[in-house]
């Protein structure tokens, strides 16, 4: 049965007939790059991680960690200790301030991420810098507006702000407009999930069954979903899976690439990337030794660019009928 859906679980990583928005693979002991691109671009150079005590945010805080220390910056705390819905910082606080942290990692939720910023604005580290992992929502902006201040978010598709650079953003956004809902990761999620299905099955052909569906969708290389996102390839098997992860050190695909967005006063606005090109990129397989701006590139590429070799094969996915 070709199964769709939001791939935030590493199950969606079994079977060939499992298609997540974004891929079908996860994997939360590797280098996650994003934390450090950011502390990179803002000429930052302490900073601190921190977890819940549950396993997947352990190991994604390690992931960033590790990223962090592999790049030449100062972890100066990495606290993997605290409890969902805490409400005291203890003496991560105090650390931070004696050791000067400029930019704050975590894996957790918004919620866990707004009381640190609290947290620190009260101990007088007004100019501390965050990286959420998760949180970029119209409803978050509502419900902490300003308190919001200073968090960066990177995501894997064109920011809603940036929707003018993509047609199938703009398509997506009239749509949720036109039925009065939300306008969200979790509602992208279900569209690109219903394009992919509806690709499939054109591609199929007008006798489809279940098992040609999958086989359809399984050539398709360089799924962008006209445009909304960073390219799957889900004929390459790193759709499914890693391209190599051999001691958990490389990541599914080749390439590691994100959009950033800040919040600043009850507004997301977009942060690294140039104009018409959201995505900030790197090679990832393996990741570049530095994070000097020659190992870097954007996308998507603009007529006449050459993306470099390690970059997503040229499409094979169909436009949409």
């Amino acid at each position: 049965m070709p199964t769709f859906g939001w791939d935030i679980n590493a199950e969606w990583a079994k079977g060939p007939n499992l298609f997540g928005e974004k891929g079908s693979y996860l994997c939360f002991t590797c280098l996650n790059a994003a934390p450090s691109f950011i502390a990179n671009q803002l000429g930052l150079h302490t900073v601190a991680v921190l977890a819940y005590t549950a396993p997947q945010s352990v190991t994604c805080a390690q992931g960033s960690a590790a990223a962090f220390q592999k790049y030449g910056f100062n972890v100066a705390v990495m606290d993997t200790s605290l409890a969902f819905g805490f409400t005291d910082l203890g003496s991560d606080v105090d650390q931070m301030k004696s050791k000067g942290v400029q930019l704050v990692a975590t894996c957790m939720d918004i919620g866990g991420e707004v009381n640190i910023a609290k947290s620190l604005r009260r101990a007088g580290l007004s100019n501390v810098k965050f990286y959420a992992p998760q949180g970029y929502d119209s409803g978050t902006l509502a419900k902490y507006g300003k308190e919001l201040n200073g968090i960066y978010f990177a995501i894997e598709f064109v920011p809603f702000e940036d929707a003018k650079d993509s047609p199938g953003m703009q398509l997506f956004i009239k749509q949720m407009n036109a039925l009065h809902k939300p306008i969200n990761e979790l509602a992208l999620a279900g569209w690109i999930n219903a394009d992919l299905l509806y690709k499939g099955i054109k591609k199929a052909g007008p006798n489809f069954t279940q098992s040609s569906v999958v086989d359809a969708i399984n050539t398709f290389n360089g799924y962008t979903a006209d445009g909304i996102r960073l390219p799957v390839n889900w004929g390459f098997p790193d759709g499914h899976g890693p391209a190599n992860n051999q001691n958990n050190t490389v990541d599914v695909g080749t390439e590691a690439c994100a959009a950033f967005v800040l919040a600043v006063n009850g507004k997301f606005v977009p942060q690294f990337g140039k104009p018409h090109q959201p995505f900030l990129c790197s090679r990832k397989n393996p990741f570049p030794p530095n994070l000097d701006p020659q190992y870097r590139y954007y996308r998507p590429p603009l007529p006449g660019e050459v993306l470099p070799p390690n970059a997503t094969v040229p499409s094979t996915a169909p436009a949409t009928p």
